[in-house]
């Protein structure tokens, strides 16, 4: 008579101690990346803002090729605000005046700062060609000053371009 053997079973599968190993382990990993992502929010939220103002200068422009008529965006640090406008009432004048058709009128995020603008009338009026009624630059300031956004249009082609810098603006 042949011994009776006792086959091993392949037994699959963690154990607790397995498991609460692993559970430590994403738990320090977790609480190692929330302040680094915390550290980013103001910049992510900057940067969002910088791209929404490049959408609405472009936008504008696009408008005025399209329907041949004089798409502005007015800029107000102060307020912390800018308008996009049809430029009727004073079609000589790139600049946002009160007969002027508003189309869009938007307020920079609390956490972000319409730092400055340095078109000569604070707008600028794109063309039905494309080109801008001024070179300028605008800039935005992320909450805790660690990062600003400038955004520049071009004259002479209407090119909106934006570029990010560490640090507050330069005076």
């Amino acid at each position: 008579m042949m011994p009776v053997r006792c086959s091993q079973r392949n037994q699959k599968g963690v154990t607790l101690m397995e498991m609460m190993i692993i559970l430590v382990i994403i738990g320090v990993m977790a609480a190692m990346a929330v302040p680094q992502w915390l550290e980013a929010m103001p910049r992510l939220r900057a940067q969002s803002e910088a791209r929404e103002v490049v959408s609405t200068l472009r936008t504008a422009r696009s408008l005025s090729i399209s329907r041949k008529e004089l798409f502005g965006v007015s800029f107000s640090p102060s307020d912390n605000l800018y308008k996009t406008f049809i430029n009727r009432e004073t079609p000589g004048t790139p600049s946002w005046t009160p007969g002027d058709s508003l189309v869009d009128s938007t307020c920079v995020g609390r956490e972000v700062a319409l730092a400055s603008q340095t078109f000569p009338t604070s707008a600028v009026v794109f063309n039905p060609d494309g080109s801008a009624s001024a070179s300028g630059a605008i800039a935005l300031v992320s909450g805790d000053s660690t990062v600003t956004f400038t955004i520049d249009v071009l004259a002479s082609t209407g090119r909106i371009r934006l570029t990010e810098t560490p640090g507050p603006p330069s005076t």
